[in-house]
């Protein structure tokens, strides 16, 4: 990671663009080499952690235990010899022209910041559910409402909790 850390690049993106969320985030807690972001009005068992090296992920934790990942947005920042920059894992992970940003801000804002957001408003409705799973010793979660909702509780036997994802009703927010 540059001298410019990834939680520098995330509070200053997000001090402009904190109306991209339906759910405020807010920094939770911090250790050395990663902070974690949690989201007003939403159960705590899901967060959002930040960990140098560009690991960005949603996941649940369930009394103290990490459970499950249920949203990556990393990134593997890399330059181009012109000065553009781009995600190493996008160029040999996925087909098609991958694109390039003239800056470490807007990568980091387009390919991941940006994405988070539109993930948490559009999975964290008030008819969600957070589905938690345990099926011989290994944990998983997924995030379901309506007919996928139903349709999960009938395919998953190993659903062992159900737990609104919203905890209380969305305040209007301030720009």
């Amino acid at each position: 990671m540059n001298a410019t850390t990834m939680k520098d690049l995330f509070t200053c993106w997000l001090a402009n663009n904190r109306h991209l969320f339906t759910w405020k985030p807010y920094i939770d807690h911090e250790v050395h080499r990663h902070f974690v972001v949690k989201f007003k009005g939403i159960t705590p068992l899901i967060s959002c952690g930040f960990y140098d090296g560009g690991d960005i992920s949603v996941h649940v934790d369930y009394f103290g235990r990490y459970f499950d990942i249920i949203q990556e947005l990393d990134i593997r920042e890399e330059m181009t010899p012109e000065g553009r920059y781009f995600c190493r894992e996008c160029r040999d992970y996925q087909e098609g022209e991958v694109p390039e940003y003239d800056s470490r801000e807007e990568l980091w804002a387009e390919h991941s910041f940006k994405p988070l957001a539109e993930y948490v408003s559009e999975t964290f409705t008030d008819g969600s559910m957070l589905l938690l799973c345990n099926y011989k010793g290994g944990t998983s979660a997924v995030i379901g409402e309506g007919e996928r909702l139903e349709m999960l509780k009938i395919q998953r036997r190993d659903i062992f909790k159900v737990i609104p994802v919203v905890r209380q009703r969305k305040l209007k927010q301030a720009a």
